[in-house]
């Protein structure tokens, strides 16, 4: 299971929020979960004065997770309700598998295939000297438009493939093609 301040379980907390209903904009949303302070957001810093550390809830990374979501189409932008799909991943057994096919038909969307992906992995571990490669070494072989997709974005949405099962994934964020 994923820890507590992964992506994967950042999307799962907020599909539990907009599951209430009670939210009809992003800044309500966001508001909200900020002021229910779930410890998947938490940050730790050092105070400089101090020199004690302290610990805050990350606003910014409550807006990327809401946006991530709306992005993966979890939430429908009109009224910011879970959408069909976002209602179906509230389920934790269905949620890997909806998650791993929402991040796919995004990554798609961005121009990228999963069998593209693959292949470059399966490209770097034929070389004369293979190691398992590592997202950003997956990013410069496919050669991306960062104005099609961000590098922090294809960095996130490429782990949410390894925490969903659907790359192989070692701590060292390392990935290879998943074999079944």
């Amino acid at each position: 299971m994923p820890g507590e301040k992964t992506i994967y379980r950042k999307i799962q907390v907020v599909l539990d929020y907009v599951k209430s209903g009670k939210h009809h904009s992003f800044d309500s949303l966001s508001k909200y979960i900020y002021s229910r302070a779930p410890a998947n957001f938490i940050y730790y810093y050092r105070h400089k004065e101090t020199d004690k550390v302290k610990f805050d809830y990350s606003k910014k990374s409550i807006d990327r997770t809401i946006q991530l979501c709306l992005e993966l189409r979890l939430i429908s932008k009109d009224r910011l309700s879970l959408a069909n799909i976002g209602a179906s991943a509230s389920d934790p057994r269905r949620f890997p598998i909806i998650i791993g096919k929402c991040v796919i038909d995004l990554l798609k969307r961005k121009k990228i295939s999963l069998d593209l992906i693959k292949n470059t992995i399966e490209d770097v571990l034929h070389d004369s000297n293979p190691k398992p490669p590592t997202s950003l070494e997956i990013w410069k072989r496919l050669e991306v438009d960062e104005n099609d997709i961000k590098l922090v974005r294809y960095k996130q949405l490429i782990n949410l493939l390894g925490q969903c099962n659907i790359l192989l994934m070692t701590q060292k964020r390392i990935f290879l093609p998943f074999r079944k």
